[in-house]
């Protein structure tokens, strides 16, 4: 699973192995160390969640877990859409675009 950070926008790319494991209803993860420590490293996960009621983003020590309904993502993984795309206000009249997206190889 591909990461991409721009101006308050989070893209997570997904295999189509990746997105058959979300269907699955499976928590997909990556990890990026910067050194030995573990405080040293930078993961990101995309997350089906029971509780979720859309497609939100939080970080929290070093994790940047993305959660979706699992009924969203079931239909997202079996259709032929290849993005989901949700705004999340920040407050102070700003929002994190979250984007994810389906690889096409």
């Amino acid at each position: 699973m591909k990461l991409r950070m721009t101006q308050n926008s989070l893209r997570l790319r997904l295999s189509q192995s990746e997105v058959a494991q979300i269907g699955a209803g499976q928590r997909v993860e990556e990890a990026v160390a910067f050194g030995n420590a573990a405080k040293q490293s930078l993961a990101w996960a995309l997350v089906p969640s029971h509780d979720a009621k859309k497609v939100s983003a939080h970080l929290d020590e070093g994790e940047i877990t993305v959660t979706l309904p699992v009924a969203t993502a079931r239909a997202w993984a079996v259709g032929n859409e290849e993005g989901l795309e949700q705004s999340q206000a920040l407050g102070n009249g700003n929002c994190l675009r979250i984007i994810i997206e389906k690889d096409r190889v």
